[in-house]
C-alpha cells in the first residue's frame, strides 16, 4: 500500500524510506504494527444467556492504520571529485577540468565553489553556485587561463577546489590538483644612456627586459663597423623574468685635435633557445683639445702671411736711387737696411726755392712672428656618476613570494621592479650616503650553495660587475646594504 508523506503530502510507494519529493526528502516511518481489526460479534440472543445479566457492550469502532510522523535526524556531508587533477597549459591558452560535488547527507545543500592556491589568480569556476540534492551529484567546470606575463613563471602550480555550504554552517569539501605551466620567451634590450659622450673611456648600462616566464642564459657580444672601439662586456649572463642591468665600458682612441667623432655600435644578446636580440648605441669621442687650437693656428698663419707680404713690397733701391751717405755713418755695407726696413734717399736740391718736401715716412718694421702659445693639456673629464651603476639587488622566494629587483645609479636614481611593475624613484641623500658607505665595507664573497627544500629567500647583489648570492641568513655587511635597498623597495 502507498505511504503519504506527513510533511509535504506526497504519495510514496510502500516500503519507501524517504519522500521522493526533491524539495522534501523527509523520512517516512510506517507503523507496521497497526492492523485492521474485525468487527465486534453480535451479543447472543436472550435465550442463550446465563442467569447472570451483563450490561450491553458498546459497539466496537473499526480501527484503521495510522502513519505517525517521526522527525527525521538531520545529517550533512559532501565530497568533491576532479575529473583530471593534473593539467598542462601554455600561457595564453586555456585548460579545464570538471569538479563533481556529492551530497552525502539527507538534506538539500547549496554550495559556493571556488579555487584556492598559487594557481587561483588565473582560475575560474562555472557555475560557481550549485544546489545539490541528497544522493544526486552537482557538476561544475574549473577553468585555468594563464596570461603571457613574467609573473606566471613556468613550472608546476598547485591548486585546491573548495565547496562551502550556504545551508549547513561549517560544511566544506575540497580536492587538490596541479597545473603544469609551459614556458614562453620574450627579450628586449635597451642602452642607458643610448649615446655616451666622453674621452678615451665611458660607462653605459645594458638593460635586459625578460618579458617571458623562464630564466634566460645569454651570450653577449658588442662591435662597431670600423673597429674603432673596444668593449669591456661580460661574455654571458643569466637573467630572471623581469629587468636586469649589465654595466659595461667602451674604450676609444682619443685624438688631440679636431671635432667630436660619432661612432655607432651595437650589442647582441643570443639566448640558448630562440632568436638573438640587439640594441644600437652611439659613442661620441671628444678630442683632448678640440678645435680651438686649430682656430688659433689659422689666425696666426694669417698674421704671418700679412707680414711676409709687407716684406716683399718693392724698395727704393729697386727704383734707381741709392742710399745717401752720412758723415760719421757706417760704411755702405754696414748701413744696409735691416730686414723689413726700407731706406729712402733725400730728394736732390732744386734750383729754385721750393717748399721743403714732406718728411719721408719713418720705416715701419714688419711684424715679427709671435711665438706659438703654450696650451696646457686638460685632464680627462671625470665620469658622470649618473652613468655608473652603483648596485643591483634582487630578492625572491620565501613564504611571502618575493619578486623584487632594484637598480641604483651613482646619482641616486633607481628603478624598482616588483613582480612586473617598474617604478622610477630616487634615493634620499641620507639613503645614498649610507648605501655608498656600506658598499665600501661589503665583501661579496663566493655565491653560497643553494639550500634544499622550498620557501627559502634568495638575495643577489651585483657590485662593479661582480655577482654573489646568499640565502635566508645574511652576514652583517650584507644586512647593512640590503636594509637600505629593502626600505626603498617597500615604499613603492
Amino acid at each position: 500500500m502507498s505511504v503519504t508523506c506527513a510533511v509535504c503530502g506526497q504519495v510514496n510507494a510502500e516500503g519507501t524510506q524517504f519522500c521522493v519529493n526533491p524539495s522534501c526528502g523527509a523520512y517516512l516511518p510506517w507503523d507496521r504494527t497497526a492492523t485492521h481489526r474485525p468487527p465486534a460479534q453480535e451479543p447472543p440472543p436472550p435465550d442463550q444467556r446465563g442467569s447472570t445479566s451483563h450490561p450491553p457492550q458498546p459497539e466496537a469502532q473499526p480501527q484503521t492504520a495510522r502513519h505517525e510522523r517521526v522527525e527525521q535526524e538531520q545529517r550533512s556531508g559532501a565530497r568533491i571529485e576532479l575529473a583530471d587533477p593534473t593539467l598542462t597549459v601554455d600561457p595564453g591558452q586555456i585548460a579545464e577540468t570538471q569538479a563533481t560535488i556529492h551530497n552525502t547527507g539527507n538534506r538539500v545543500e547549496r554550495f559556493l565553489v571556488r579555487v584556492s592556491g598559487p594557481a587561483a589568480s588565473w582560475a575560474s569556476v562555472e557555475p560557481a553556485d550549485l544546489t545539490v540534492y541528497p544522493g544526486r551529484p552537482g557538476v561544475c567546470t574549473v577553468r585555468f587561463a594563464p596570461s603571457r606575463q613574467a609573473a606566471s613563471s613556468a613550472g608546476t602550480w598547485s591548486f585546491g577546489v573548495l565547496a562551502d555550504s550556504q545551508v549547513t554552517s561549517g560544511l566544506q569539501a575540497s580536492a587538490v590538483g596541479a597545473v603544469h605551466l609551459g614556458g614562453y620567451r620574450s627579450l628586449t634590450l635597451t642602452l642607458e644612456p643610448g649615446a655616451a659622450r666622453g674621452g678615451s673611456r665611458t660607462t653605459q648600462t645594458l638593460l635586459i627586459d625578460n618579458q617571458g616566464n623562464v630564466p634566460e642564459r645569454l651570450r653577449l657580444t658588442a662591435s662597431d663597423t670600423d673597429g674603432l672601439l673596444s668593449f669591456e662586456l661580460p661574455a654571458g649572463t643569466t637573467v630572471e623574468p623581469g629587468r636586469s642591468a649589465v654595466p659595461f665600458q667602451v674604450h676609444a682612441r682619443q685624438e688631440w685635435l679636431g671635432k667630436p667623432q660619432r661612432i655607432p655600435f651595437h650589442i647582441v644578446a643570443t639566448p640558448e633557445e630562440g632568436q638573438p636580440v640587439s640594441a644600437d648605441g652611439v659613442r661620441i669621442v671628444r678630442p683632448r683639445l678640440g678645435v680651438l687650437p686649430l682656430v688659433l693656428a689659422g689666425a696666426l698663419v694669417a698674421v704671418l702671411a700679412g707680414g711676409l707680404a709687407l716684406n716683399l713690397r718693392p724698395s727704393s733701391s729697386e727704383t734707381g736711387s741709392g742710399p745717401m751717405a752720412v758723415a760719421g755713418s757706417p760704411t755702405q755695407e754696414d748701413a744696409s737696411p735691416a730686414p723689413g726696413v726700407t731706406m729712402r734717399s733725400p730728394e736732390p736740391p732744386s734750383p729754385s726755392p721750393s717748399p721743403p718736401p714732406p718728411p719721408s715716412p719713418s720705416p715701419s718694421p714688419s711684424p715679427s712672428p709671435s711665438p706659438s702659445p703654450r696650451v696646457k693639456t686638460p685632464a680627462p673629464p671625470p665620469v658622470n656618476p649618473a652613468s655608473q651603476l652603483l648596485v643591483e639587488y634582487h630578492r625572491s622566494g620565501g613564504f611571502a613570494g618575493f619578486a623584487d629587483r632594484i637598480t641604483v645609479f651613482g646619482d641616486g636614481r633607481a628603478t624598482v621592479t616588483r613582480v612586473t611593475t617598474n617604478v622610477d624613484t630616487t634615493l634620499t641623500p641620507e639613503e645614498l650616503a649610507g648605501l655608498t658607505e656600506n658598499l665600501g665595507r661589503l665583501e661579496l664573497g663566493e655565491p653560497a650553495p643553494e639550500p634544499g627544500g622550498a620557501d627559502h629567500i634568495t638575495y643577489e647583489l651585483i657590485v662593479n660587475g661582480e655577482r654573489s648570492v646568499r640565502y635566508d641568513a645574511l652576514p652583517q655587511d650584507w644586512q647593512d646594504v640590503t636594509a637600505i635597498l629593502d626600505q626603498v623597495i617597500e615604499r613603492q
